[in-house]
């Protein structure tokens, strides 16, 4: 069986994607690259370490316990992949298109995610401590059970998104982009703290 370095080397070598992998327990670090695709591949165990990929994508993938953290997507792509159990403590998605994607039980703390495009984006059950969500199209993004203390929405349209099974308390946004968001009476209570509304 091939390892990741083994495919992805020669997928650079023939200005190819990486498809139809299978790996578990590599390290993927030390690749520049301007471009990378994988396609139709399932990770376990796989940790993503320090690398320079101009352009990553995940098409049709599955990750498992996988480590991202620090993993860096820009002009990118994550489309119909599901993430079970992964770490990505500070992973940044910046201008990147994310589509029909679920993250499930993953802790994303000091996750970034800047001028995308979310297209049917599902977090259940994840730690989104630290989020900073600026500048994104959103369309069916749901948030099922996740921890999001401490977060930020920077120019960020929140109206219609529900976060009524989310943690919420400490987080950083205007009353503009709050507009509209479906929240729970108890997390009504901290929205009001937010703008220093106290209820007696």
């Amino acid at each position: 069986m091939e390892s990741l370095m083994e495919a992805l080397y020669l997928a650079m070598e023939e200005d190819g994607d990486v498809r139809d992998g299978d790996f578990q327990g590599e390290i993927l670090a030390g690749i520049e690259t301007r471009s990378l695709s994988f396609v139709r591949c399932k990770f376990q165990n796989v940790t993503f370490g320090e690398n320079e990929i101009a352009h990553l994508s995940f098409v049709d993938c599955e990750l498992r316990h996988c480590d991202l953290s620090g993993l860096r997507l820009v002009d990118g792509s994550l489309h119909r992949t599901n993430l079970f159990g992964c770490r990505a403590a500070g992973m940044l998605v910046d201008n990147s298109s994310v589509r029909n994607v679920r993250f499930n039980d993953c802790k994303l703390d000091y996750l970034t995610l800047s001028r995308c495009r979310l297209r049917q984006v599902t977090f259940r059950d994840c730690d989104l401590t630290r989020l900073l969500m600026q500048q994104c199209e959103w369309s069916r993004l749901q948030l099922e059970g996740c921890v999001l203390r401490e977060g930020e929405f920077a120019r960020q349209s929140l109206a219609g998104l529900d976060f009524s099974t989310c943690e919420i308390s400490g987080i950083r946004v205007s009353s503009a982009d709050i507009r509209g968001a479906k929240i729970s009476p108890a997390q009504a209570m901290e929205i009001c703290g937010i703008f220093g509304v106290e209820i007696v």
